[in-house]
């Protein structure tokens, strides 16, 4: 009996597709949980990745995530406990020696990006549908008809009727939907360092 050749297998659609697991791709993911759509993150790293940044995590953040749900900001805390130093006050210093302090008067921390990203991730994975594709960089995006077509580095392409763009300030979704040229009077560099007994 001849055998027919297998159909080709259709591209991956969902209703939104995030790119950038982040903690704005991760807050999205949490707010899209239990809408019924079918939603998928994607991150060109694997979780746990380190991340250059000041690593403070403000009251403000705390309570957006509160407002999506009171359980996430309790089991964040939780996820963070062993990684994480409460702060009640923030001092910014500038080359120049001028200082703002800025006082929390809800609860804020400290805690590397390594540590932070990872469990905003975990609270996704735990509470939510979402697809979440680690280990994936993104090619190329385009607009369609009906949405967006990104196609990963290896791999099918992905198709959505949403995109939305929360991979940072590299981000390959804005070159390529919305490229403005790089500003080289304000670019600038950060670098990051640890201290013990302060």
């Amino acid at each position: 009996m001849p055998t027919s050749a297998a159909a080709p297998a259709l591209a991956p659609t969902y209703d939104v597709l995030i790119v950038g697991a982040g903690p704005a791709g991760a807050a999205c993911a949490l707010a899209l949980g239990g809408s019924g759509l079918r939603v998928a993150l994607v991150d060109k790293a694997r979780f746990p990745r380190d991340k250059v940044c000041g690593d403070a995590i403000p009251s403000p953040a705390l309570k957006a995530l509160r407002r999506l749900n009171p359980r996430y900001a309790d089991e964040l805390r939780a996820l963070t406990a062993a990684r994480r130093t409460d702060m009640a006050c923030s001092r910014l210093a500038s080359p120049a020696g001028a200082e703002v302090s800025v006082y929390w008067q809800d609860p804020a921390f400290n805690s590397p990006r390594l540590h932070f990203d990872h469990a905003l991730l975990e609270l996704v994975r735990r509470h939510t549908d979402t697809v979440i594709l680690e280990d994936c960089p993104i090619r190329s995006v385009a607009a369609t008809a009906n949405g967006v077509t990104v196609q990963p580095a290896a791999g099918a392409p992905l198709t959505a009727r949403l995109l939305v763009g929360c991979d940072g300030a590299n981000s390959v979704v804005a070159r390529q939907l919305a490229p403005w040229p790089l500003n080289r009077a304000r670019h600038c560099a950060a670098v990051r360092a640890y201290y013990t007994g302060v």
